[in-house]
């Protein structure tokens, strides 16, 4: 406790306006106002004979301190205790009772009582630390409970908060038959701020993120922080769906100026899911689970922007979740399969490389209940082996496995022959993938110049200097390194000059126009001239038509890949695709002509 020397002034830690006194008994009453004159309290001194007096007083103004007799006409007991405390959190409550047994002590302090004392049996200077003890205890715990449910980061309200308000707000809805929204916020691509700037200017940016989203909303609104990047949102009085687009855009249009963080500008938008009280779900946890369904879908749809959650959200999520658990059951089950398809090189009209392609043999049910196998093509396939993290394994195993077939291929075709394989960018940036090259290689058998690794420009636009450190160290034990889906997306001619790239792959999107489309025949051709004129080698995907094959040949692309001349082959058909291209009359079907004989 805090001594407090008699005729010294006592001030209580939050300076309220008053100390209340609960006391049906003016005699005992009158001995509690002497006691604190002599201790010359400066708050002065409320009395309430009855709980329910005092409960009315409150209701204006919280009490510093109250004191609270246990035995009331309108309060029996820990009742009292009880009331106060519903009626009242943080206020700090000092009983008195003419009970000196440790039982009814430890009873008050269980209730929710700070302190105890026995009528008759205590002195000012008592009563006095007392009440300070109090007080001080009560703000400590009122502390506890406040970190407990705060996030420590933004200070917003945390998980277990924002679950506790959202029944209370679900309760009231229901009363007063109205809706209410749940948001769940997440930012878009935070991860590459962590790992480019560091923690801290991650952290530097939730605050702000947080600090602009709560002033974008009205006061009202309920704003949380789950934990990571995820905030929700929580509007009640919601009259309409409309009004719950309306403050998404809100949100969305405040996020558009830049986070000032550590000298930089960042750009952090948010994907954004709803769920509405209540179409969808009666409950707080339904509500918040299915507005992050929701934010996925949003994510999935281009990110920056919101989505409603409805039915469907739901049948596709059980989709989702069926084809993750089946793809950990095929990479357990052998049913993930490569298949082959031939790089030509022009010049000579010959297989000059190879790429292994991923194909999964989906095991299912048909209609007269017999399980039979289904070859299931990549895109179906692959996002979700990126969502899961599975293509790390999946990954590992493609790359062990045409390391061993690029040394059969290169028995039958000769020492010239490549293997590329596709490499994600969750692989390339995985700890220890460098490693996992050369054991490849090492387990296998094959040269590393005979090995090109195919990366999209998703690596190129995280993460910089960590990637192009694991691109330097690949190329320095002689594996190649080839840009693959050229010109798709963001893709800069200055990666060619930045990026240690041994291979350009001109995307099929461009292909396909040739040669009809002016503007596609331009761009192809200056990508072809500019890369060989930076060293690297081009390979066009996509060739269809004896018109493509015929404008790439005369604008000198070195390599061509497509149905033109196969498609992809399990590995017994390609073994006997490349044995027929070593004989005379297949070799010549695949030659193509030079540039002399086509324009001649």
């Amino acid at each position: 406790m805090i001594a407090n020397p008699m005729n010294m002034s006592v001030e209580l830690p939050n300076q309220s306006d008053y100390i209340l006194l609960i006391e049906d008994n003016q005699a005992d009453a009158e001995l509690v106002r002497i006691a604190l004159d002599q201790t010359r309290v400066v708050l002065p001194l409320r009395h309430a004979n009855r709980l329910q007096n005092a409960l009315e007083l409150m209701k204006d103004q919280v009490p510093e301190v109250v004191l609270l007799d246990l035995g009331l006409p309108d309060a029996a007991g820990m009742e009292g205790i009880d009331a106060i405390c519903r009626h009242t959190t943080g206020v700090p409550i000092v009983v008195l009772t003419g009970n000196a047994d440790d039982t009814t002590a430890k009873r008050a302090i269980e209730c929710g009582a700070q302190d105890f004392l026995v009528k008759g049996d205590y002195s000012p200077e008592l009563l006095a630390r007392v009440m300070v003890h109090a007080s001080e205890r009560k703000r400590a715990e009122q502390q506890l409970i406040r970190l407990a449910r705060h996030d420590s980061l933004t200070g917003l309200p945390n998980r277990s908060a924002f679950l506790d308000l959202l029944e209370h707000a679900i309760a009231r809805a229901k009363r007063n038959h109205e809706s209410l929204a749940v948001m769940f916020i997440d930012l878009d691509h935070f991860k590459n701020i962590n790992d480019n700037l560091g923690h801290h200017a991650g952290d530097h940016l939730l605050r702000m993120f947080a600090k602009r989203l709560k002033s974008t909303l009205r006061t009202t609104d309920v704003v949380a922080r789950l934990g990571g990047d995820e905030f929700t949102v929580l509007v009640e009085d919601l009259d309409a769906v409309e009004r719950g687009e309306t403050v998404a855009r809100k949100i969305i249009t405040s996020m558009r100026a830049p986070f000032r963080v550590d000298e930089t500008d960042i750009y952090a938008t948010p994907s954004i899911g709803i769920a509405a009280f209540p179409s969808g779900g009666n409950d707080a946890a339904t509500l918040l689970k299915r507005a992050d369904m929701a934010m996925y879908r949003a994510k999935s749809r281009g990110r920056n922007t919101f989505e409603f959650y409805s039915w469907d959200i739901d049948a596709e999520m059980r989709e989702s979740f069926k084809l993750d658990c089946e793809l950990r059951e095929a990479l357990t089950n052998d049913q993930f399969e490569l298949y082959y398809q031939p790089i030509i090189d022009r010049k000579h009209g010959r297989v000059s490389a190879v790429e292994a392609l991923l194909r999964w043999n989906r095991r299912c049910v048909d209609a007269g209940n017999d399980t039979v196998s289904r070859l299931v093509p990549p895109d179906h396939f692959i996002p979700a082996l990126e969502r899961t993290g599975l293509i790390r394994e999946v990954g590992e195993w493609v790359l062990h496995q045409s390391c061993l077939a690029g040394v059969r291929w290169r028995q039958l075709a000769g020492d010239h022959l490549r293997i590329a394989v596709n490499v994600s960018p969750q692989q390339l940036t995985h700890t220890g993938f460098v490693d996992q090259v050369r054991h490849a290689l090492h387990d296998s058998g094959l040269p590393a110049s005979a090995l090109e690794l195919e990366i999209t420009e998703q690596v190129l636009l995280a993460n910089t200097e960590a990637n192009m450190a694991i691109l330097t160290a690949l190329r320095e034990f002689g594996v190649t390194i080839a840009i693959d889906d050229f010109g798709a997306g963001y893709s800069s001619l200055s990666y060619l000059t930045v990026f240690p790239f041994d291979t350009v792959k001109i995307d099929r999107s461009f292909v396909s126009r040739l040669p009809e489309h002016k503007d596609s025949a331009v761009v192809a051709a200056g990508m072809v001239a500019i890369a060989q004129g930076l060293g690297r080698r081009v390979v066009a995907e996509g060739i269809e038509t004896e018109g493509q094959q015929r404008f790439l040949v005369e604008h000198d692309c070195q390599e061509l890949q497509g149905y033109r001349f196969s498609r992809p082959l399990p590995a017994a058909g390609f073994e006997d695709y490349l044995r027929r291209s070593r004989q005379p009359t297949a070799a010549d079907a695949i030659m193509i002509p030079s540039k002399d004989r086509l324009t001649g």
